[in-house]
This record gives C-alpha cells, structure tokens and sequence, in this order.
C-alpha cells in the first residue's frame, strides 16, 4: 500500500503522498514556514482570554458556571447577557469549554 501521508505531517492524508491540502495551500501562498507541522508550538490556538477573537473572561465563565448551579439563570438568559449564544453556554456549563 503506497504511503498516502502527508510527507511534512505524516498525519493529513494526501491523494499522491506529497503535499496535504493545508501544507499545499500554505506553499502555494508562499508562507516562510510552510513546511513546518501544523501542530508545532508555535502554531498552536491560543485557548481562553487570550484569544485575540475571546468573548468572554475567565471571570465571565465563573459567573455563568456559578449562576446557572445555583439555579439563579437559564443558559438563554446567560446568553443574552453576556453576548453569546444558547449553545456555548450550554459548553460551558457542561465543562466541554474552557476547562
């Protein structure tokens, strides 16, 4: 079985064992470090606060996990007052983010 691999990631599937789409696109682009692995340190998403496109605070996301325990708000209404939707704060208080 030929190897079908991406041959920077060895992880992404590719249709002819070169490039995958992602490593191709960033060499099509011409990106200084479009041979480095996707999953190197320095190319990892920034979780949390410090996401440049974050939302909410860690502050905020103890507001919402403490006042939706205690009973005090729904997920909609936490929605609406901290500007996300129904469905992210449903994440949050069922610990699948910002754990």
């Amino acid at each position: 079985m030929p190897n079908l691999l991406c041959s920077v990631c060895r992880i992404r599937r590719s249709k002819s064992g070169g490039l995958c789409a992602t490593h191709y696109r960033r060499w099509l682009a011409g990106e200084p470090d479009w041979n480095r692995p996707i999953d190197t340190p320095g190319r990892r998403n920034v979780a949390g606060e410090h996401n440049p496109s974050a939302i909410l605070t860690e502050a905020d996301v103890a507001t919402i996990r403490r006042r939706y325990s205690d009973g005090a708000a729904t997920q909609t209404t936490l929605a609406d007052q901290f500007g996300v939707s129904q469905a992210e704060i449903s994440k949050i208080v069922n610990g699948k983010a910002w754990t």
